[in-house]
């Protein structure tokens, strides 16, 4: 039986989360609730937390799945490579989910923002089971046939051959 990787989960539910944070953001400043200005803290951490997240972490090699294959998204590289020089703070998760629990405070003061703030505190909380689970994040090294364009078939120029009974 393969283990479960909480740090995917956390990754994909981070990345769902910004889109909510920015649109919770614009709600906040656009109806001009009470706690307005929390909603330009939420658009700020929303294009945080979006570049933070992008690059995807690598399946350990202890990983038992069926395939052993690491799929990036598009031009992770570039990110990673700027976010694996912090070290410590970005491949462990206990900071991570430290300060995603920190960020989310505040989004739980507007009322726009509230389910945004639940989300990231979720995240926060995913991140921290994948600390207890000691995993950590792993660089995909970049591959360059992965990125490669399709080329496109040009259509026949002639109809295929065709036997008499099918002319008739």
């Amino acid at each position: 039986m393969s283990r479960i990787l909480w740090s995917f989960f956390a990754n994909q539910h981070a990345i769902i989360t910004a889109p909510l944070l920015f649109i919770g953001g614009l709600i906040a400043i656009i109806g001009k609730y009470f706690w307005w200005p929390v909603g330009i803290h939420t658009i700020l951490i929303s294009f945080l937390i979006f570049v933070f997240e992008y690059p995807k972490s690598g399946k350990p090699v202890s990983s038992r799945s069926m395939t052993h294959t690491n799929h990036s998204r598009p031009y992770q590289h570039l990110i990673g490579n700027l976010l694996s020089k912090l070290g410590f703070f970005y491949a462990n998760y206990l900071p991570r989910s430290i300060f995603y629990f920190l960020l989310s405070i505040p989004c739980l003061l507007s009322l726009s923002t509230i389910l945004p703030g639940i989300n990231l505190l979720i995240t926060a909380a995913l991140y921290l089971i994948s600390f207890w689970r000691k995993e950590s994040w792993i660089k995909i090294e970049h591959k360059e046939e992965m990125y490669k364009r399709i080329t496109v078939l040009q259509a026949p120029e002639r109809p295929p051959p065709r036997t008499l009974s099918e002319l008739n």
